[in-house]
């Protein structure tokens, strides 16, 4: 447990770069770097420096999103709020975070940094976080850990990975499809003809008129036509695109999908083997703990969400 608290400290550290402090900063005696507001949830503001640091986090050079237009900019602004959803829910409980908790952490960091050598304040100064957000990091730090270590049981993670044990292992389907390719730019109108045209398809292979294969010879604009629209084995996260592989693990052996839009058009997807994998919960543990956590995270988010009111500034 001690480990893992300083793990924590380590973690929000990172935050501001070095850290920490052997003279200087008192809980209360930060300000906020002027920084512009891109979103608020119930009256709490997300920076334009918090989607930079997300983004840098994941990779990116801030200076290479052009914000409000770049799409990568806008999935980490609402990254951040489904954060902000879940944090402002789990604070709203017993599990909260309390400011003596915080005031620990950061009397730990300070002593273990300090005898670093390390100003607090400079690095604050230096990577542009203040202490407020520091503090909020923190507190998001021990409450999520308290609720994930309440939710994530080693009986719930088994139960969490039997019934997505196909995501994980290694489980591979032989999948036909039925294609319809849509243009670039392809309307409304467009997409819900296709559809339309797929569902009455579907209609008739349910109904024994026409077995997937003839169908797929008559009516797909795919180059696997000519093979009954057998495009192979896939795994769950390889080679197809995520709205594909998706639709298609969510079938059992001989059942065919609704229609699916995908990058390449509209489709009905048709599973005709599966080989089960081998991979154990063992195996694959630590992705399926982040799988889990990922799932609590939106699941806390969407509980909050029906009352939450939350803005977003796109000109920002």
């Amino acid at each position: 447990m001690r480990g893992g608290f300083q793990k924590r400290l380590i973690f929000c550290a990172g935050m501001v770069g070095a850290a920490c402090a052997g003279g200087g900063v008192s809980p209360a005696s930060a300000e906020r770097h002027d920084d512009t507001v891109v979103a608020r949830v119930d009256g709490q503001p997300i920076y334009r420096s918090d989607v930079e640091r997300l983004l840098a986090r994941q990779g990116r050079k801030p200076e290479e999103i052009a914000p409000p237009a770049d799409a990568r900019f806008i999935a980490a602004r609402e990254a951040l709020i489904v954060r902000e959803l879940a944090f402002g829910y789990l604070q709203s409980t017993s599990l909260a975070a309390r400011d003596a908790e915080i005031d620990t952490a950061y009397a730990r960091l300070e002593k273990a940094l300090g005898e670093q050598g390390r100003s607090f304040a400079e690095s604050l100064r230096e990577s542009g976080v203040d202490l407020a957000s520091w503090r909020k990091e923190m507190a998001w730090n021990i409450v999520w850990k308290r609720y994930c270590d309440r939710k994530l049981t080693h009986e719930n993670l088994k139960q969490f990975y039997k019934d997505r044990r196909a995501e994980y292992d290694s489980t591979r389907m032989k999948v036909a499809q039925i294609l319809l390719r849509l243009p670039e730019g392809a309307d409304a109108a467009a997409r819900a003809a296709a559809i339309a045209r797929l569902e009455k398809i579907r209609e008739e292979v349910a109904a024994g008129e026409i077995d997937f294969a003839a169908a797929a010879r008559r009516h797909s604009e795919s180059p696997s036509a000519k093979a009954g629209g057998e495009i192979g084995w896939i795994e769950r996260h390889y080679p197809m695109e995520e709205g594909f592989a998706a639709a298609a693990f969510a079938l059992g052996q001989g059942e065919t999908s609704e229609p699916v839009v995908t990058s390449a058009g509209a489709c009905l997807i048709h599973v005709l083997d599966i080989e089960p994998g081998r991979r154990t919960l063992f195996d694959v543990l630590p992705a399926v703990r982040a799988h889990a956590e990922r799932f609590l995270l939106k699941w806390l988010a969407e509980k909050r969400r029906p009352v939450a009111k939350i803005e977003r500034f796109p000109d920002s």
